[in-house]
C-alpha cells in the first residue's frame, strides 16, 4: 500500500515475525511474493530525507534484536520468495540455529535481502538479486553457515555497499565455518565480500570457486577507495580457485573498507585468476594492484599459484611463489570458463559453476 503507517510499522517492526520472538521452531515460509512499493512511502520519507536502511518495513524477522540468542528460532525454512522496492531487509534473523533460505529473488531492497546475526548453523542458496543499498547476503557473528550459488548484481546505480558482508563486530559473538563458493557477483560500488572483524578470535573464512567481475566501482566521491573483489581485514582468510576480472582497486586486498580491525590474521591465497584490475575511481596506496596488503605484519599471507595477468600491477606488499603472467584463455568475451588450452587447466584449478565447468 502506499503511505504504510509507521506508528504499527515502525522501524526494525516487520511485516511477519513470530508473536514470541524468542521462541519460533519449524516455520516454513515459500511462494510468497512481497512488494514493498518502496517509491510510494512517504511517512517514513518524512522522518529521513534517505528513508531506505532504517529497518521500515521489513518483510520477515526472527528472533529479537534486544535479546540475541541462538535458540530463538530453530529449525527454520524461507523459499520460493520475491522480496522487491521495500526500505528495509528480506529475511532479518536475529538469533537462531538451522535456519535455511533459498530460491529467492530479491530487487530494489532497502537493506539487506539476507541478513544473518548470531545465526549457528544454515544455508543460503539460489539467491537472484539486484542489489539497492546494501548487501545481498550478510552474516554477523554467525557459525556453521554456507552461501552458495547466489547471483548478486551490483549495477543498478543505487548499491553502493558490498555484495556480500561477513562480519563479526559485537563483543563476545565470534564468526566461524563460514563457506562461500560457487556465487557470480558482478557490477558492485563496493567490495564483491567484504569480511570484517574488529573483536578478536574469528575463524577462516573460505571463499572459493567464485565468480567476480568489475566489482568496486565506487563512485569518487564517496572516497572510499580500498575496494574489489575480496577487502578483508581482522578476519583470517582462505581464498582459492576463484576468478577476478575486470574489478577496480584490487583483486584481493587485505584493508579496511567502512570498518577497521586492529588484529592481526592469515591470509591464504591460492590457485586463483586474476586479469585486468583497474584503479578505484577514488584511488588509493597500491591501486590497480591484482593481489595487495595495506595492512603491513598484521596479516601473514600465504600466496601461491595464482594466474595474475593484465592488471596495473601484480601484487603489493605480498610474498608470493610459483604464480603465473599468462592469459587463461577463457572461452569469450563474458565466458569465464577455460578453453581446454588454457595453462591454468594443467595447474590444478579446481573450477566453479560460473567460473569454467564446461557445459
Amino acid at each position: 500500500m502506499e503511505n504504510a503507517p509507521v506508528e504499527i510499522f515502525g522501524e526494525q517492526v516487520p511485516l511477519i515475525a513470530p508473536k514470541c520472538s524468542t521462541a519460533a521452531e519449524n516455520l516454513i515460509f515459500h511462494d510468497i511474493i512481497f512488494e514493498g512499493n518502496r517509491d510510494y512511502q512517504k511517512e517514513v520519507e518524512a522522518l529521513y530525507p534517505k528513508p531506505w536502511g532504517h529497518g521500515y518495513h521489513n518483510f520477515f524477522t526472527l528472533g529479537d534484536l534486544h535479546k540475541v540468542s541462538c535458540s530463538n528460532s530453530l529449525n527454520c525454512e524461507f523459499y520460493n520468495l520475491s522480496f522487491e522496492d521495500n526500505l528495509g531487509d528480506g529475511i532479518r534473523v536475529e538469533g537462531g540455529t538451522n535456519i535455511s533460505v533459498h530460491d529467492i529473488t530479491g530487487k530494489r531492497g532497502g537493506h539487506d535481502i539476507i541478513c544473518y546475526n548470531a545465526v549457528l548453523g544454515g544455508e543460503v542458496y539460489n539467491l537472484k538479486a539486484d542489489l539497492a543499498v546494501n548487501a545481498g547476503v550478510r552474516t554477523r557473528s554467525a557459525k556453521n553457515i554456507k552461501i552458495h550459488d547466489c547471483v548478486l548484481n551490483g549495477g543498478t546505480g543505487m548499491a553502493y555497499s558490498p555484495g556480500m558482508q561477513i562480519q563479526s563486530t559485537a563483543t563476545n559473538w565470534v564468526s566461524s565455518g563460514i563457506e562461500i563458493y560457487n556465487n557470480y557477483i558482478h557490477d558492485t560500488w563496493g567490495p564483491g565480500i567484504q569480511v570484517v572483524g574488529n573483536v578478536p578470535n574469528n575463524e577462516t573464512v573460505s571463499i572459493h570457486n567464485n565468480l567476480f567481475v568489475s566489482c568496486g566501482a565506487m563512485p569518487a566521491a564517496n572516497k572510499l577507495p580500498n575496494v574489489g573483489a575480496i577487502v578483508y581485514d581482522g578476519f583470517p582468510v582462505d581464498i582459492e580457485y576463484n576468478t577476478v576480472a575486470g574489478c577496480y582497486g584490487f583483486g584481493f586486498v587485505a584493508a579496511d573498507y567502512d570498518i577497521s580491525s586492529t588484529y592481526p590474521a592469515t591470509a591464504t591465497i591460492k590457485r586463483n585468476i586474476v586479469v585486468g584490475t583497474k584503479k578505484a575511481l577514488y584511488p588509493g596506496t597500491g591501486s590497480g594492484a591484482a593481489i595487495a596488503n595495506l595492512l603491513g605484519s598484521r596479516y601473514i599471507f600465504t600466496c601461491l599459484e595464482n594466474d595474475i595477468y593484465g592488471n596495473i600491477s601484480d601484487f603489493y606488499d605480498v610474498a608470493h611463489s610459483r604464480c603465473l603472467s599468462v592469459d587463461p584463455l577463457f572461452v569469450g568475451s563474458g565466458d569465464y570458463r577455460l578453453q581446454t588450452s588454457s595453462p591454468c587447466r594443467f595447474n590444478g584449478y579446481q573450477l566453479g559453476r560460473y567460473n569454467g565447468v564446461d557445459d
